[in-house]
């Protein structure tokens, strides 16, 4: 089969499986705390993917073996977006919700 089927295929495959994800998400009803996890996830997802050069942090050279494996694992695991959305998100879902605040569907969008 040729490449570019197979790539209009993988990006209309994607399509379907982000919509499917979107449909799933609006029917779920949005909270003020979904809202702000979403927009937290995505920003840092997003932007690891498109700024690179963070990953500049984690080239510091350690002469303590432990470290430098840590580091090496990290740089391994961060440097894709979507592990890194998957971590924040996890992450902000594990936090307690905050006292005072509906954890029922916002009505005001």
């Amino acid at each position: 089969m040729p490449r570019p089927v197979w790539g209009g295929a993988t990006v209309v495959l994607f399509s379907m499986v982000t919509v499917a994800g979107l449909r799933i998400a609006a029917t779920g009803g949005w909270t003020y705390r979904s809202k702000i996890i979403v927009a937290i996830t995505l920003s840092m997802g997003l932007g690891v993917s498109t700024v690179p050069e963070w990953m500049a942090l984690l080239d510091q050279t350690s002469d303590h073996a432990v470290v430098a494996i840590a580091l090496s694992s990290l740089r391994v695991v961060l440097v894709t977006g979507l592990a890194v959305g998957a971590i924040a998100a996890t992450l902000l879902n594990l936090l307690p919700m905050t006292p005072g605040v509906s954890p029922t569907r916002d009505q005001t969008s």
